[in-house]
């Protein structure tokens, strides 16, 4: 049994709420969130399994999600089963692994700011 993971948890718990859901013609928020809560879990904490929640039914902000559609290999104009199974390498800087690095560059210079106050 893998054991529960920040990582893992809290993409998966916002990931399934709606805004737009309505009882009785009354749009009911669930869960609330605070905003730099979901700024935080879209920014910092969901980049690690980033591809999963591509699944979520809504963005981590309570937005749903269009419909999946079905990709084949030639409107993609990929020539073989290897330009699926092998992507492209990353670049550091391609992907959101960046905002990690810039949101620990803001947190230091808050705190050291702090320091010699």
């Amino acid at each position: 049994m893998v054991p529960a993971n920040v990582n893992r948890a809290a993409p998966l718990y916002l990931g399934c709420q709606d805004k737009s859901f309505t009882v009785d013609g009354e749009q009911i928020p669930f869960p609330e969130v605070p905003f730099i809560a979901a700024y935080f879990v879209d920014w910092v904490l969901s980049s690690r399994h980033k591809g999963a929640w591509r699944f979520n039914p809504s963005d981590m902000y309570g937005n749903p999600r269009k419909p999946f559609e079905t990709v084949s290999a030639k409107s993609k104009n990929l020539e073989t089963q290897r330009d699926w199974d092998f992507p492209a390498k990353r670049n550091w800087l391609a992907g959101t692994d960046y905002r990690i690095y810039i949101t620990f560059l803001l947190l230091t210079l808050y705190l050291g700011s702090a320091l010699f106050r």
